[in-house]
């Protein structure tokens, strides 16, 4: 198979991996190729992918596969020169260091609403309670045992 017989099929192929997800069928021209030649579509070698307009379109569907993975500049580049454990590995380090100042964020909050409540409860007869989540009538409680 030659010509746009060929990127058709090629196409096709993409677009299959791209539903497939990055998990089960991460985009490269390698895994393309491989691909490709199980199905008996090239018998040809790597080479098969490297014209411009091939690779052009190998390198938009790894783009399109990428990007529900909210990857850096940075590590998109390092899954495209095939460093793709470190570039998942330097994301998760994100997404972890994330969650961390999230957590100190609610932890704050969650104090600064707490102070807000007692002072409510001195100054009103409201049931303020009420009106709370049970994570921070927890830590009310937890709060009102310290002191």
């Amino acid at each position: 198979m030659r010509g746009k017989d060929l990127d058709t099929l090629i196409e096709h192929e993409l677009q299959l991996m791209l539903v497939e997800g990055f998990e089960k069928s991460p985009i490269s021209a390698k895994s393309l190729h491989i691909r490709l030649k199980a199905k008996g579509i090239v018998d040809g070698a790597l080479s098969t992918l490297s014209t411009p307009s091939r690779r052009s379109l190998i390198a938009a569907y790894i783009d399109q596969q990428l990007s529900p993975l909210n990857l850096q500049p940075k590590e998109k580049q390092q899954y495209v020169n095939r460093k793709t454990r470190q570039a998942l590995l330097s994301r998760n380090k994100q997404l972890q260091t994330e969650v961390m100042a999230l957590n100190e964020q609610l932890i704050k909050n969650t104090y600064s609403l707490i102070d807000i409540v007692k002072t409510i409860k001195l100054n009103t007869m409201i049931p303020i309670e009420h009106l709370l989540s049970e994570h921070v009538i927890r830590e009310l409680h937890n709060r009102n045992k310290d002191n």
